[in-house]
Protein backbone atom coordinates (compact mmCIF):
# COMPACT_ATOMS: atom_id res chain seq x y z
CA UNK A 1 0.00 0.00 0.00
CA UNK A 2 2.84 2.35 0.84
CA UNK A 3 4.54 1.68 -2.49
CA UNK A 4 1.30 2.36 -4.37
CA UNK A 5 0.91 5.63 -2.47
CA UNK A 6 4.51 6.66 -3.23
CA UNK A 7 4.16 5.78 -6.90
CA UNK A 8 0.92 7.75 -7.26
CA UNK A 9 2.65 10.87 -5.98
CA UNK A 10 5.59 10.35 -8.36
CA UNK A 11 3.41 9.72 -11.40
CA UNK A 12 1.92 13.17 -10.98
CA UNK A 13 5.42 14.54 -11.58
CA UNK A 14 5.72 12.59 -14.83
CA UNK A 15 2.56 13.21 -16.84
CA UNK A 16 1.76 10.78 -19.64
CA UNK A 17 3.12 11.93 -22.98
CA UNK A 18 4.99 14.80 -21.31
CA UNK A 19 8.54 15.75 -22.22
CA UNK A 20 9.98 13.86 -19.25
CA UNK A 21 8.13 10.66 -20.23
CA UNK A 22 9.32 10.95 -23.83
CA UNK A 23 12.88 11.62 -22.66
CA UNK A 24 12.76 8.54 -20.41
CA UNK A 25 11.46 6.43 -23.30
CA UNK A 26 14.22 7.75 -25.57
CA UNK A 27 16.90 6.92 -22.97
CA UNK A 28 15.50 3.41 -22.54
CA UNK A 29 15.42 2.99 -26.32
CA UNK A 30 19.10 3.96 -26.61
CA UNK A 31 19.99 1.45 -23.87
CA UNK A 32 18.01 -1.32 -25.59
CA UNK A 33 19.63 -0.46 -28.94
CA UNK A 34 23.09 -0.83 -27.38
CA UNK A 35 22.10 -4.19 -25.85
CA UNK A 36 20.86 -5.25 -29.29
CA UNK A 37 24.20 -4.33 -30.90
CA UNK A 38 26.03 -6.37 -28.25
CA UNK A 39 23.75 -9.38 -28.70
CA UNK A 40 24.19 -9.38 -32.46
CA UNK A 41 27.96 -9.78 -32.03
CA UNK A 42 27.69 -13.15 -30.28
CA UNK A 43 25.71 -16.34 -29.95
CA UNK A 44 26.26 -16.50 -26.21
CA UNK A 45 23.21 -16.66 -24.00
CA UNK A 46 23.91 -13.79 -21.59
CA UNK A 47 23.80 -10.82 -24.04
CA UNK A 48 20.53 -12.06 -25.53
CA UNK A 49 18.99 -12.44 -22.08
CA UNK A 50 20.21 -8.93 -21.19
CA UNK A 51 18.53 -7.69 -24.39
CA UNK A 52 15.25 -9.23 -23.28
CA UNK A 53 15.51 -7.44 -19.93
CA UNK A 54 16.46 -4.19 -21.70
CA UNK A 55 13.42 -4.43 -23.97
CA UNK A 56 11.24 -4.99 -20.92
CA UNK A 57 12.71 -1.86 -19.30
CA UNK A 58 12.13 0.06 -22.55
CA UNK A 59 8.57 -1.23 -22.92
CA UNK A 60 7.44 -0.05 -19.49
CA UNK A 61 7.51 3.72 -20.15
CA UNK A 62 6.26 3.19 -23.70
CA UNK A 63 3.22 1.25 -22.49
CA UNK A 64 2.50 3.35 -19.41
CA UNK A 65 3.57 6.90 -20.16
CA UNK A 66 3.56 7.45 -23.91
CA UNK A 67 0.51 7.70 -26.12
CA UNK A 68 1.54 5.02 -28.61
CA UNK A 69 -0.62 2.78 -30.77
CA UNK A 70 -1.57 -0.53 -29.14
CA UNK A 71 0.31 -2.35 -31.89
CA UNK A 72 3.61 -0.97 -30.54
CA UNK A 73 2.96 -2.49 -27.12
CA UNK A 74 1.89 -5.80 -28.63
CA UNK A 75 4.97 -5.86 -30.88
CA UNK A 76 7.22 -5.26 -27.87
CA UNK A 77 5.42 -8.01 -25.95
CA UNK A 78 5.87 -10.42 -28.86
CA UNK A 79 9.57 -9.58 -29.04
CA UNK A 80 9.94 -10.16 -25.29
CA UNK A 81 8.15 -13.50 -25.63
CA UNK A 82 10.39 -14.59 -28.52
CA UNK A 83 13.54 -13.65 -26.64
CA UNK A 84 12.17 -15.49 -23.61
CA UNK A 85 11.67 -18.60 -25.73
CA UNK A 86 15.26 -18.32 -27.01
CA UNK A 87 16.50 -18.02 -23.42
CA UNK A 88 14.48 -21.10 -22.40
CA UNK A 89 16.01 -23.05 -25.29
CA UNK A 90 19.51 -21.89 -24.29
CA UNK A 91 18.94 -23.11 -20.74
CA UNK A 92 17.59 -26.40 -22.08
CA UNK A 93 20.64 -26.81 -24.33
CA UNK A 94 22.96 -26.24 -21.35
CA UNK A 95 21.11 -28.86 -19.33
CA UNK A 96 21.23 -31.24 -22.27
CA UNK A 97 24.99 -30.86 -22.57
CA UNK A 98 25.37 -31.40 -18.83
CA UNK A 99 23.41 -34.66 -18.88
CA UNK A 100 24.59 -35.94 -22.26
CA UNK A 101 27.70 -37.41 -20.63
CA UNK A 102 25.46 -39.55 -18.40
CA UNK A 103 24.04 -42.29 -20.64
CA UNK A 104 21.16 -43.12 -18.26
CA UNK A 105 20.09 -39.46 -18.10
CA UNK A 106 20.43 -39.20 -21.88
CA UNK A 107 18.20 -42.24 -22.37
CA UNK A 108 15.60 -40.71 -20.02
CA UNK A 109 15.62 -37.42 -21.98
CA UNK A 110 15.18 -39.27 -25.27
CA UNK A 111 12.33 -41.33 -23.82
CA UNK A 112 10.54 -38.19 -22.55
CA UNK A 113 11.00 -36.39 -25.88
CA UNK A 114 9.70 -39.39 -27.84
CA UNK A 115 6.68 -39.70 -25.55
CA UNK A 116 5.77 -36.01 -26.00
CA UNK A 117 6.48 -35.78 -29.74
CA UNK A 118 3.45 -34.97 -31.91
CA UNK A 119 1.83 -38.04 -33.39
CA UNK A 120 3.15 -40.46 -30.77
CA UNK A 121 0.26 -40.23 -28.29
Amino acid sequence: MRLARDLRSRVRLLPADGDAALCLALERHAEAAELHRRALRTEKMKPWHELRIGINIFATPIENLCQTPRSVGSDLKRLQDLLGDVHDLDVLAERWRATAADSAALAKWQENIARRAPGTN
